[in-house]
């Protein structure tokens, strides 16, 4: 059996492999084909992404793991950031076509499988593997061992999962309609990430201590719905790409910074064999699943309700802001004031 950083550096050879075969298919793109690359795009998520986590957190004490979360964190932002920019720029001052872009992601894996095999040369991925952690030798808090703390985990997964397609679909729709140059869309869209890993590095850098100061992450999670009620009810009132635009940006922008550190605090009283059942579930399972939750809406709304486009749009958009109404309450009501709360 292949040892934890070998299975990484194989996961990214066979994505390379997919992104190859990928390449010559969509020289010519079907639907069919279209949706396939975006799922295999989705499945990387998952399967690489979280593999390095994991062998970082099963390699490294877990204390230690935890006080490099915000660099582990930050970096995979900068990654975002940088990637947005080389993309952009290849396309529009290189005048690289956007097929190509998937040739540049494939070096990048390859570049992630032998620095993976470097790191594993030398020794940095042959840390101890702790059992337990720091929390599971002290008594475990009453509030920490409720059933309300996995409830909450489940309702935020539920929450973000639900409204990042109904957002992504509002803005794609919106990006299609306003500009109609297939490199045009290209640029306009790597500038758009490009945002969104600004923003996020600028919350975690200036914003995020500030929050997380008191030990007591419900201002963290408060975030994500509040500004998704109040960028939504701006693009209730006048829709357009901009505003559209800001709101993906805002989305992910917190998603991938303030939301995600608050909500991990929600994981850090419980036992390792707790914290990882509880991880696998959640955060890889559930995520997906909840994600079909807001596909089979937009479905509903687009597809099988006899209403016309500008109709949908605005029902998608009350939903997403009953839906982050909904989070705000849950938040309040499910977690106390004080963590210690009993």
């Amino acid at each position: 059996m292949l040892s934890a950083p070998l299975r990484v550096c194989a996961s990214c050879i066979t994505f390379i492999l997919l992104l190859i075969i990928f390449r010559f298919i969509l020289q010519s793109p079907t639907q069919t084909s279209v949706a396939a690359f975006y799922v295999l795009i989705d499945a990387y998520g998952i399967l690489i992404i979280e593999q390095y986590w994991a062998l970082f957190t099963y390699t490294h004490p877990t204390m230690r793991t935890q006080g490099w979360y915000g660099v582990l964190g930050g970096g995979a932002l900068v990654g975002g950031l940088l990637g947005s920019a080389i993309s952009g720029s290849l396309v529009q001052y290189a005048h690289l076509p956007s097929l190509e872009l998937i040739s540049v992601a494939g070096v990048f894996f390859f570049t992630f499988a032998v620095l993976s095999l470097f790191f594993n040369r030398y020794g940095l991925f042959s840390g101890s593997f702790e059992t337990t952690n720091a929390y599971s030798e002290q008594k475990t808090d009453p509030f920490w061992s409720k059933r309300s703390t996995v409830i909450l985990l489940v309702c935020l997964a539920l929450f973000s999962q639900t409204v990042e397609p109904i957002v992504e679909f509002q803005y794609l729709a919106m990006l299609e309609a306003s500009v109609q140059e297939l490199s045009a869309r290209t640029v306009y869209a790597s500038y758009v990430f490009f945002f969104i890993s600004l923003l996020a590095i600028l919350l975690n850098v200036f914003l995020l201590p500030f929050i997380m100061g008191d030990s007591n992450p419900k201002r963290g999670l408060l975030s994500h719905p509040i500004a998704l009620i109040s960028i939504g009810s701006i693009v209730l009132l006048k829709g357009s790409l901009i505003t559209m635009s800001a709101m993906k940006v805002a989305d992910r922008g917190l998603a991938y910074s303030i939301a995600r550190a608050s909500r991990e605090t929600l994981y850090g009283k419980f036992s390792n064999e707790g914290l990882y059942r509880l991880k696998v579930w959640i955060d890889v399972v559930g995520y997906r699943l909840f994600k079909i939750v807001g596909a089979v809406l937009i479905l509903a709304v687009t597809e099988w309700w006899a209403i016309s486009k500008t109709d949908a749009a605005f029902t998608l958009g009350l939903f997403l802001i009953l839906f982050s109404f909904t989070a705000y309450l849950l938040i309040l009501k499910l977690y106390p004031d004080s963590p210690h709360t009993k």
